[in-house]
């Protein structure tokens, strides 16, 4: 049986790469990265057909369009990825609080002593309170 400290870090470090900060970031770098290879190819003139005849401005239109295309897309992977895990969280802190026979009330104030220690505190935190506030 885990204690209340493993079984918050534990469900914090799955919830954790959901956080604003490294979503944010990856956006960043997915639309950098993805920019700078459509430059390329567009710049080696794979994309002659895309872009025509309409000059500097049609090729900076089309890599930045990918680039926003790009970043889009990885957030929503993102939102759909972190309600999945959101909804398997969800029963296993269900079934915790089963097994272990610890109140909710427990868990919360113990996620808030830990929300800035734990990765994901925050986001393990407002799934308790989501919980509580359900139940």
């Amino acid at each position: 049986m885990e204690t209340v400290s493993q079984f918050l870090t534990s469900c914090g470090a799955r919830l954790a790469p959901f956080e604003r900060v490294r979503v944010a970031r990856a956006g960043c770098w997915t639309s950098v990265g993805v920019c700078a290879a459509v430059g390329i190819a567009l710049a080696l003139g794979y994309g002659s057909p895309v872009v025509g005849a309409g000059g500097t401005m049609a090729i900076l239109r089309v890599v930045i369009g990918c680039g926003l295309i790009s970043v889009i897309l990885l957030f929503v992977a993102f939102a759909l990825a972190e309600s999945v895990v959101e909804r398997s969280m969800k029963a296993r802190i269900r079934s915790y609080l089963g097994e272990s026979r610890i109140e909710i009330e427990t868990l919360i104030a113990a996620a808030e002593t830990r929300k800035s220690h734990l990765a994901g505190g925050r986001r393990i935190l407002a799934l308790l309170k989501e919980i509580a506030g359900k139940d």
